[in-house]
């Protein structure tokens, strides 16, 4: 059987068989008759007439009729996927990948960012799924035309350009709401590092204080501890000292803001003011029996044990968070 030539079609430009009378792709019905002499050949030597000549028909390379809208005729560089490929990387870099980021999302902006980047990747899921069968005609030959019409790269272009103008759109409404397309500027982000960071700064100074009572708490009750006779009457008055500085501590604590940097902190140094008031309070009202005594010095040596415990983890969160912030350059 032989192979029959393929020719291009005068309207869309697209090849197809020299034989047919209908183009496959735009439905343009005056192809060139290219093939009427080689049938008139093979009629002659069977002795058939010819039969009426064929109407004159418009080469190969006539020029497309009035008000023809094929806006890929003869553009090579608009239907290349070099130029295309280049292009969706664009749309969803800048765009579906951060608009669809949940921990970016807030209420003003939530509805545009969904719409937004649900067009997008649909766009990208378009050109994904026709690059099968693309590449399937490709390889049989058989080109095909609607990945070319429905994933043309213009298409994509009013996408973004959509979606950058619903962006200019949000910020006239609300300029504080974070961007469609990016989760914040850097200016934003600059401004909200600064606000947490003067925020933290307020909140250490308020910690800084409560440290300065818990350290001078524990430095009188070691002074207490270290002398001869700690239940004495000076003693005692000493340790009512320590009972004041312990309740002023924990009220201290207590009166610290919540803070989201140190969540995690706030339990332990409650429970670090908590042990050590319960600790002295135990010292204070310790019996005149010896024996009685020493056993609640040992339960009060064990409070303490605790209430150093949660202080130093309580002071390493802290000390973190202070050193995520800039440390001594940021908080001179």
């Amino acid at each position: 059987m032989a192979m029959v030539g393929r020719v291009r079609c005068p309207r869309c430009d697209e090849r197809v068989r020299r034989d047919a009378k209908v183009c496959r792709f735009c439905g343009h019905e005056r192809l060139p008759d290219l093939g009427a002499p080689e049938r008139a050949i093979a009629a002659e030597r069977r002795g058939a007439p010819a039969g009426p000549p064929a109407p004159p028909q418009a080469p190969a390379t006539a020029t497309l009729p009035a008000g023809a809208k094929l806006p890929w005729r003869g553009m090579r560089w608009y239907r290349s996927w070099w130029v295309r490929g280049p292009v969706l990387a664009l749309v969803l870099v800048d765009g579906g990948l951060t608009a669809l980021t949940p921990e970016e999302w807030v209420d003003e902006a939530i509805a545009v960012r969904v719409i937004s980047g649900a067009a997008i990747f649909f766009i990208g899921g378009l050109m994904v799924f026709a690059l099968v069968p693309w590449a399937f005609k490709r390889l049989i030959k058989r080109p095909s035309s609607y990945p070319r019409v429905l994933l043309s790269f213009p298409l994509m272009l009013l996408v973004w350009v959509g979606v950058h103008g619903m962006d200019l759109r949000r910020a006239e409404l609300n300029p504080n709401a974070p961007s469609i397309l990016q989760s914040t500027t850097e200016t934003q982000r600059q401004r909200q590092l600064a606000d947490d960071r003067a925020a933290f700064g307020s909140w250490l100074t308020t910690y800084s204080s409560s440290v300065d009572t818990r350290v001078e708490a524990l430095a009188k009750l070691n002074r207490w501890a270290r002398r001869d006779e700690p239940f004495s009457a000076q003693g005692q008055e000493r340790l009512q000292e320590i009972l004041a500085l312990a309740r002023k501590f924990r009220r201290q604590t207590l009166d610290l803001d919540e803070n989201p940097y140190i969540a995690d902190a706030l339990p332990l140094m409650l429970r670090d003011a908590t042990t050590l008031l319960a600790g002295v309070r135990l010292l204070v009202q310790m019996p005149d029996s010896p024996g009685q005594a020493e056993a609640k010095r040992v339960r009060a040596d064990k409070l303490f044990e605790r209430s150093q415990e949660s202080g130093t983890k309580a002071v390493e969160m802290v000390d973190k968070v202070y050193i995520d912030f800039g440390g001594r350059e940021a908080f001179p």
